[in-house]
């Protein structure tokens, strides 16, 4: 059977993350990248992303139908105390990636939301954030 359109997105979503590497460009370069809700402690190289399909909406047309995804995306960097450079980093590096045609196919259906950043304390040396980001894309009635 063939992978549907929202299974397709999703392994596309993961690939375009994981290619936030140095040798790209950016001033980060990401571990790990998972599918799924995954704490820190199940993320040990950092830094580290994973994401989640949260929520699906469903409208209707005539002989169409639309679809919204919407992601959380969350990352997880070591830091030190008073220097947040590999959250910032990382968080920009996402940011980027998903609003690059080249490296994201749906950036024309992608629009990012909201985030929330955790940047540490003084003796915690995690720094996470969790954005939110909704694809839109239509098909047909044949294809879910």
């Amino acid at each position: 059977m063939a992978a549907s359109q929202r299974e397709t997105i999703l392994k596309a979503l993961k690939t375009c993350l994981e290619g936030i590497t140095l040798a790209n460009g950016y001033a980060i370069e990401v571990k790990e990248v998972r599918r799924g809700i995954h704490f820190e402690d199940d993320m040990p190289n950092r830094p580290a992303l994973g994401f989640t399909n949260t929520k699906s909406e469903r409208g209707e047309g005539q002989g169409w139908s639309k679809r919204i995804l919407t992601i959380l995306i969350y990352g997880y960097v070591d830091i030190q105390p008073g220097d947040n450079d590999n959250l910032d980093d990382l968080l920009q590096a996402v940011e980027q990636r998903l609003q690059t045609t080249a490296a994201w196919a749906y950036q024309g259906w992608t629009n990012i939301k909201d985030y929330t950043t955790y940047e540490g304390g003084a003796h915690d040396r995690l720094g996470y954030f969790d954005m939110e980001i909704t694809i839109t894309y239509f098909h047909d009635w044949a294809s879910p």
